[in-house]
């Protein structure tokens, strides 16, 4: 139904990364079964309103040589940004209808200093799409018994942030 593309010594941080196609009939088939409004609602319908993964965040120690690294790998540069609530800047990758956010800190103190000393470069965070960010936070909240609290993020929409 589909390949893989893994490498065996990844020129990326972050490993262990890799790539998936699906076969074009394989593919076919299940946007097909997509459309039916039985696997709509029992299979893809969420409480918390998602949609699917939008971006993947990984801590990366030199932001420039990452970027160039993406870029070998035939992955376009989006935006560059900013987040001071995470303590960092960054490069969007374009991957397919997601991206991919490089993250480097922007001082030796704050959350993504704090990731990178504690676990070295790799995922650090996801960006999911929601229906309702609302909704969403309401559940996430009433389930963990945690607060999160929403701050402008990668997106031009809210995003949630747990309070530490």
């Amino acid at each position: 139904m589909w390949k893989t593309l893994f490498f065996f010594k990844s020129p990326l941080p972050g490993d262990p990364l890799f790539f998936i196609a699906y076969e074009p009939k394989s593919r076919q088939n299940l946007l097909q079964k997509l459309q039916d409004k039985y696997i709509i609602k029992h299979y893809f319908s969420h409480p918390n309103t998602a949609q699917g993964i939008k971006a993947v965040w990984l801590a990366v120690k030199d932001l420039a040589a990452a970027s160039r690294a993406y870029q070998a790998i035939g992955l376009p540069l989006g935006k560059q940004l900013t987040n001071p609530l995470l303590g960092a800047r960054g490069q969007e990758v374009l991957a397919g209808s997601g991206s991919i956010f490089l993250l480097q800190p922007t001082t030796t103190e704050g959350h993504m200093a704090s990731f990178l000393a504690r676990r070295g470069q790799g995922i650090i965070g996801l960006s999911i799409a929601v229906r309702n960010l609302f909704l969403a936070q309401n559940l996430i909240e009433a389930r963990t018994k945690r607060h999160f609290a929403r701050a402008g993020c990668f997106f031009s929409r809210a995003s949630l942030f747990l309070q530490s």
